[in-house]
């Protein structure tokens, strides 16, 4: 190979590395970010993107009471709190800015049937074993936790993880990021 074609391609190389370096941008969260229950809903504006298209993703933690179904039909709350994570995520096409608005939503489990989880009446705290677990009392959920990630869509890397510790329900639900 010559050295002109030799150079030619050292040069290429160099431009793309450059093009690559320059798109990769340094995704984070502006402004507020903020949680509202019933669901358990995310909403925030994420910058920083370059042309980088992502992915977010939310785990939501909470946990809810059982509704116990007897063969009379008769419905009695479980007595032991049934744990769920829920995993919800959207594929995220930044702006020309290179931002984007997100809102993901983890649905009330009591919402939600069949059910995300299926716990037996043992588990669920049903007052015997002839009992079935037919879903979850509504307004029974309490959100615990959060854990958000922004995904890189080419490598699969984690570019943001925030973590959140949730208290409250309805209109008093905090989350505080820890």
């Amino acid at each position: 190979m010559s050295k002109t074609h030799t150079l030619k391609l050292v040069m290429l190389l160099l431009l793309c590395m450059t093009v690559l370096v320059a798109s990769a941008g340094s995704p984070h969260f502006v402004g507020t970010t903020s949680f509202r229950s019933g669901s358990l809903i995310f909403s925030g504006d994420l910058a920083g993107l370059g042309n980088e298209n992502v992915t977010v993703r939310m785990d939501a933690d909470a946990i809810a009471i059982a509704k116990c179904q007897n063969k009379g039909g008769n419905i009695a709350p479980g007595r032991n709190p049934i744990q769920i994570t829920q995993t919800v995520s959207a594929s995220v096409v930044p702006d020309e800015n290179g931002r984007a608005h997100i809102e993901l939503v983890a649905l009330d489990p009591a919402t939600i049937n069949p059910p995300p989880v299926s716990p037996t009446p043992k588990q669920a705290g049903c007052p015997n074993g002839n009992w079935t677990v037919t879903g979850f009392m509504p307004g029974s959920t309490q959100w615990t936790g959060a854990r958000l990630f922004v995904i890189d869509n080419v490598t699969h890397a984690i570019l943001v993880q925030l973590n959140f510790i949730c208290s409250g329900s309805g209109s008093s639900l905090v989350c505080t990021e820890v």
